[in-house]
């Protein structure tokens, strides 16, 4: 599907502010379905845009189908945005053993009671969007990014958004936000044996902060400021203002 923005996620509603609309979905459940298979037959990991809730009813539907013709452990099929799910969504979600890469961004900038989504949705639905701490809690996977350049390339910003969601009841704690854009990350392409916490015998891709985001007061989040980033150790970013190595 699309976006809620330009009014093309698919949803099973109307859009609040323009009835009528339910959004658009570029394939048909059985092109998804087709798609999906000739994929996953071929060991191939999946990942597929969905926003909507009609959208992300369509392509759980399809990895269904395709793992109920072919179990398969461990293939990591993916959801990307994953933003208006239900609860029965989710609990299909972890069943399938999918992982869903979310970015907490959005809601930094349209998300609460006088954001886009609450323009686009409405009040009651508004108040749904990218329940983060429900789907880590059900034992979903879920993998942080910024869906760039829609949301500025920012890490901490996004670690920052999901602590801080709009509405409590989704806020996740710093620690499973930083998971999200580090182990959890690299466990999203299979490989968090090699990066995605810092350790012996892994990759030295690690950036260096000015403040810990797992002590600084949770408002404070977005300000800390990245001093150096290294890239299998070597250093390939520094502040001007950065302390020496």
């Amino acid at each position: 599907d699309g976006s809620m923005g330009s009014h093309t996620a698919a949803l099973s509603r109307d859009y609040a502010d323009k009835p009528g609309c339910t959004g658009t979905l570029y394939f048909t459940q059985e092109e998804m379905d087709e798609f999906v298979w000739d994929a996953h037959r071929r060991g191939l990991q999946v990942s597929v845009h969905a926003i909507g809730d009609m959208a992300i009813e369509r392509i759980i539907s399809a990895y269904e189908k395709a793992l109920a013709k072919m179990p398969a452990k461990d293939r990591r099929h993916r959801i990307e945005h994953f933003e208006l799910p239900s609860q029965d969504h989710i609990a299909r979600a972890l069943r399938l053993g999918l992982i869903i890469s979310v970015q907490p961004a959005y809601e930094h900038f349209w998300g609460g009671s006088e954001g886009m989504y609450r323009l686009r949705l409405g009040e009651h639905r508004c108040c749904k969007t990218n329940p983060f701490n429900t789907m880590i809690k059900s034992g979903l996977l879920l993998i942080g990014g910024s869906d760039s350049d829609v949301t500025p390339m920012n890490p901490v910003l996004g670690i920052h958004s999901a602590v801080n969601h709009p509405f409590a009841d989704h806020r996740i704690s710093p620690l499973e936000a930083l998971k999200m854009f580090t182990i959890n990350a690299a466990a999203g392409a299979f490989a968090e044996k090699t990066k995605g916490s810092i350790e012996p015998g892994k990759a030295a891709d690690l950036a260096v902060l000015d403040k810990n985001p797992l002590e600084v007061h949770p408002g404070k989040i977005k300000d800390i400021k990245v001093e150096m980033t290294f890239k299998d150790g070597n250093m390939v970013f520094t502040r001007r203002d950065a302390c020496p190595v």
